[in-house]
């Protein structure tokens, strides 16, 4: 069997695909490949969260490959519920080297738990910054995680992130000395640098729920003179750590802006982080000079009902304006299923036209996946008398919905769809164990050796999902770790 750049090629017309297809599919697609098509592999299998992929990503953290290392250690954690790495798959990792990459990816990832943290905090070799972030993480559930000396010896580190961190940590302790140091040290910078740090310390501060510096963030940014963009990040990092004065703030910065084009951004902010319910009064320091900062501003202001708001911020999503329908997914993703409905099927909607932008497209894959999760039976619905590619677009979101509900909206589209979305829908129904014919299996297993359309990931994703659902794993299992033999 050969790949090819859209996927694994499929075994001739007249004959019928096998299981051994399906198994070839996953040995060729995993192999270490030095295009790196098998770390595109694994993160597929990995974004199915399925705990019966855990033997496969535990057999790979002695692999020979690097990248199979660690995505076999951040499968395992992301198939754990909830999810979250395990210390000691970790340190089972051959080399401190891996076991540092492994590591930080987890921390990016919002895999390391503070017990994760205070276990991770004993080994050896741990660089300053990642130790200083393992004690911010351990520290949210037992303040003694913090080493004091080794923070303040850090203090004034050649490490600008180092140096701030520390501050931060002091600063948490309850000694403002280290927070001095480090403002001081700020104005020595050029101001690119100067307001990279602030941001980078503000967003630090969000990841690693360190809200006690929050009041602190927004005067050392004026005091210093920092540019619109770095003030947004730094107002957005208020919302996010709930402290009291973040409106106040907004409100201070937009009217310190006096073009449009910051306002409306200063305006996108408060969209995605703000209060759901709306603020009041603050459409009049958005300004009304057209139709967009009009819908903003609706969009903006206070309602009675979270799901009020959610219709203004849908009317909103009409306007086509990216960057808005980018900060309604932030807002939408804060409310609850019923109110958020409205936006994720307006944002759907907009994914329906040929020519829609492909921010646009993508913005409307995500909020069929959301609406998937919370109302199937609108997604299948809204698909009926589509396109090829909508209804590809709202299969593929059942399938990710993960949900028996979401499995039999998937099955209820059957019957008018192209081969892939066909081959999706079949897929989330195996995954979901609904009930399936001798037909509908060998079409699966056809999709999953290369006869339906898929890309390569998602082949790679029908085919364990066909292996999953024949209880055949062991063998999957056995043919991946057996030698390829040799050609002649």
């Amino acid at each position: 069997m050969l790949t090819t750049a859209r996927g694994f090629a499929a075994p001739h017309p007249q004959t019928q695909a096998t299981f051994e297809d399906v198994v070839e599919v996953l040995r060729l697609g995993l192999s270490p490949a030095t295009d790196g098509h098998h770390h595109a592999n694994l993160m597929s299998l990995r974004a199915l969260g399925d705990p019966t992929l855990t033997p496969l990503f535990l057999s790979l953290v002695q692999s020979s490959d690097w990248a199979s290392r660690i995505d076999g250690v951040l499968g395992a954690a992301e198939a754990n519920t909830p999810p979250a790495v395990d210390p000691f798959l970790l340190a089972a990792l051959p080399s401190n080297d891996d076991r540092i990459q492994a590591l930080q990816s987890a921390l990016g990832l919002g895999l390391v738990t503070p017990a994760v943290a205070a276990e991770c905090l004993k080994w050896e070799g741990v660089p300053d910054l990642d130790r200083l972030v393992l004690m911010a993480v351990a520290q949210q559930a037992d303040s003694k995680s913090i080493d004091s000396a080794f923070v303040k010896g850090k203090l004034g580190d050649e490490n600008s992130a180092v140096d701030a961190l520390a501050a931060v940590l002091m600063f948490v302790q309850g000694d403002a000395s280290g927070w001095a140091k480090f403002t001081a040290r700020l104005e020595t910078l050029e101001k690119p640098a100067r307001q990279q740090l602030i941001a980078e310390t503000a967003q630090a501060a969000v990841a690693y729920k360190l809200p006690l510096i929050a009041p602190r963030l927004m005067p050392l940014s004026l005091s210093l003179g920092v540019d619109p963009p770095t003030e947004r990040i730094v107002s957005a990092a208020l919302f996010a750590l709930k402290d009291p004065k973040a409106l106040d703030t907004w409100k201070a910065m937009i009217a310190r802006h006096s073009a449009r084009r910051d306002r409306l951004k200063d305006a996108l902010v408060l969209l995605a982080e703000g209060p759901l319910a709306g603020s009041e009064g603050v459409s009049s320091l958005l300004g009304a000079e057209d139709d967009l900062l009009v819908a903003m501003g609706q969009a903006l202001e206070k309602r009675d009902t979270e799901l009020e708001r959610a219709q203004f911020v849908a009317a909103l999503m009409t306007t086509g304006h990216v960057q808005s329908t980018e900060a309604a997914i932030v807002m939408a993703n804060r409310m609850t299923a019923s109110d958020s409905e409205v936006i994720w099927r307006t944002m759907l909607e907009s994914g329906r036209a040929p020519s829609v932008a492909p921010a646009l497209r993508s913005a409307a894959v995500s909020a069929a996946i959301m609406l998937a999760r919370a109302n199937p039976a609108i997604v299948s619905a809204m698909a009926a008398g589509s396109d090829d590619r909508f209804q590809e677009s709202c299969a593929f979101a059942l399938l990710r919905a993960g949900s028996k509900d979401a499995a039999e909206a998937a099955a209820a589209m059957r019957g008018s769809l192209s081969r892939r979305a066909d081959a999706l829908a079949l897929m989330a129904m195996a995954s979901a164990e609904l009930p399936m014919s001798e037909i509908d299996m060998t079409s699966l297993v056809r999709a999953a050796a290369g006869g339906a359309d898929l890309d390569a990931v998602l082949q790679v994703q029908a085919a364990w999902i066909v292996a999953r659902r024949q209880g055949r794993i062991d063998e999957v299992l056995a043919a991946l770790v057996r030698p390829t033999p040799s050609n002649p």
